[in-house]
């Protein structure tokens, strides 16, 4: 099960508020809607800045990278961008495997 919640961050040296999503749980091929819901959401509100905090998440499967791939995209292409917070070496490993290792590097993103 994933537990997604959202909170506002002013970053007063950017000086603008930026979302930030903490993912708690799991994200698999039965949690990826949730994570779309959320992000799609936040376009609506024009917080096209997302933060995901992974600090919480247990496991990720082929289906959750890809998720995470296609929110990058989803918020790229609306102007914005996604930064991933906190992932652990496993989700790291995972990445690198799946050929995703540039979601967890800005200057690829």
């Amino acid at each position: 099960m994933l537990v997604c919640t959202v909170s506002m961050d002013t970053m007063p040296s950017m000086d603008t508020t930026t979302s930030v999503v903490h993912l708690v749980g799991e994200l698999d091929i039965e949690s990826t809607a949730l994570l779309f819901s959320v992000v799609e959401g936040e376009i609506r509100q024009d917080h096209t800045d997302l933060r995901v905090d992974l600090s919480g998440l247990t496991f990720c499967d082929l289906p959750g990278m890809y998720a995470l791939r296609v929110a990058q995209q989803r918020l790229h292409a609306a102007g914005g961008q996604l930064v991933l917070l906190n992932p652990s070496a496993f989700l790291q490993r995972v990445a690198g495997l799946c050929g995703m290792h540039a979601l967890f590097d800005p200057a690829e993103q």
